[in-house]
């Protein structure tokens, strides 16, 4: 169970052992940075504290009396809010390999890991984020809770959202509670670029209206989801077309040789994690489709100003769900075109197996044909050869001439010339009997062939039979 039954997991304390510190930043230059806006100047522009030591988070710290003086929300400020930006922390090096950063793994010093933790208990962040965290998904979650603070019940929104990690690119999460009375939403996001926060703050300024708006952070999640989802798949494209334009797939293409499962190990790489951004493509959709549920319950508000902004955020919510059924589209193309480049480079491999075992038959075939000439003129030759046989020295030239049987070397004899070969009076017989031997195995070999194949074709004959008449019984009927 990750939390008790009868616990609420939003209202629950944050599990503040789950976050793992640094004994140092490893990172240099790396820092967390807030960014803050309330009161009756949150129409302008809203201020970035950069955190890098101790020093500056505890200073931070005294300017927050709701953190400095003990938790209250009657010292809470009022319309605006409060976003720390957590950066992302360095992967772990081992020995093989290295393990990617969790949500929960914060780059900060042992030095500040009190102040942090003094920050997750001011904020009432949702308690069951650092099990949100650990499973790595796409997710949104929005829920509406009456807390019992000690000065009176207070209603609050509860929201946590995060990005499937495994892609590892700009991947972030977020948890954020928005307080009613206060209209105000303190918020932690985690694993968060330069970019990001830049994107963020930009948000956050060119839309005052929805300061102090109970779905401001989810606003802005989807805001930074949708940006990096096309920026995934703008970089998938531009791999496969890379992969397509290499010089060797290319001269594979051009010359049909040449193929390699290694080029087929890099398509498929690339469509699975097309695949992948496709997947998450989808989760998003389905989360903010649960989201614009949500949204429904202010769009009647007596609050003119929330009506009004719900609708905004509303069209925005489905402007860019609109945008993600496009983004859904390209990856099923690119999918689609990968998968047809794998097929025929597939169907080439094995072109070129088959040619290359068709090769191999015929080089085969010849050197049967070959043994099946030498084997009768090897076997003759040692059967020729035993004692059980006494051939008489009949000496013959090559016209086929006696020769003295005392000089078979350099002399023909009658009518023969000097140096003249000398063969025996039997060849005729070697090679007689050799020839019938070639020609009686080169026949049963053909028998034999014939045999098996005609029992081949005998074995599947009752299948043929049973379709044709199965056929003609569908015909005569």
């Amino acid at each position: 169970m990750e939390w008790l039954p009868d616990s609420d997991p939003f209202i629950a304390p944050n599990r503040l052992h789950q976050f793992d510190y640094e004994f140092e930043v490893r990172t240099k230059g790396q820092h967390c940075k807030v960014i803050q806006n309330w009161g009756s100047d949150a129409t302008q522009k809203s201020q970035v504290i950069d955190l890098p030591d101790h020093e500056s988070w505890e200073n931070w710290i005294r300017t927050l009396p709701f953190i400095r003086d003990g938790f209250s929300v009657d010292r809470l400020p009022e319309n605006g809010f409060i976003i720390i930006c957590v950066p992302r922390a360095e992967d772990v090096q081992l020995t093989n390999c290295a393990v990617p950063a969790a949500y929960t793994d914060i780059p900060i010093d042992k030095d500040c890991s009190e102040s942090f933790e003094k920050i997750l208990r001011a904020f009432h962040l949702p308690g069951h984020f650092p099990m949100l965290a650990v499973r790595r998904q796409t997710s949104m979650t929005s829920v509406a809770r009456t807390h019992k603070f000690p000065e009176g019940p207070e209603g609050i929104w509860m929201h946590t959202a995060s990005v499937n990690s495994d892609s590892n690119e700009h991947s972030f999460a977020m948890e954020a509670t928005y307080f009613e009375k206060k209209k105000l939403t303190l918020a932690i996001m985690f694993c968060c670029s330069d970019d990001q926060v830049r994107h963020v703050r930009a948000l956050v300024d060119l839309n005052h209206d929805a300061i102090g708006y109970p779905f401001l952070m989810l606003s802005i999640y989807i805001e930074l989801q949708h940006e990096r989802l096309a920026q995934m798949i703008r970089t998938r494209h531009t791999q496969f077309d890379n992969l397509m334009g290499e010089r060797a797939f290319q001269e594979a293409k051009e010359m049909k040789d040449r193929f390699s499962w290694e080029t087929i190990h890099k398509v498929r790489s690339t469509r699975e994690a097309i695949r992948k951004v496709e997947v998450e493509v989808e989760a998003t959709k389905l989360h903010a489709h649960k989201v614009l549920l949500d949204l429904q319950m202010l769009e009647n508000s007596k609050d003119e100003r929330l009506t009004r902004v719900t609708k905004t955020i509303t069209e925005r919510f489905n402007d860019i769900i609109m945008t993600l059924n496009g983004q859904s589209s390209k990856c099923r193309i690119l999918v689609e075109d990968i998968s047809f480049a794998t097929d025929i480079m597939r169907s080439e491999l094995s072109r070129q197996e088959a040619q290359t075992s068709a090769e191999n038959a015929r080089f085969a075939t010849g050197i049967a044909f070959i043994a099946m000439i030498y084997l009768p003129l090897s076997t003759t030759a040692t059967i020729f050869s035993m004692p059980i046989f006494q051939w008489s020295n009949d000496w013959r030239d090559s016209l086929y001439r006696p020769v003295d049987s005392g000089d078979t070397s350099n002399t023909g004899g009658s009518g023969g010339t000097p140096g003249s070969p000398v063969v025996s009076g039997y060849i005729w017989l070697y090679i007689s009997i050799t020839i019938c031997l070639t020609v009686v195995t080169y026949a049963a070999l053909k028998v034999y062939m014939k045999i098996w194949f005609s029992g081949q074709r005998t074995s599947i004959l009752p299948q043929n039979s049973h379709k044709q008449q199965l056929s003609d019984y569908k015909s005569s009927s």
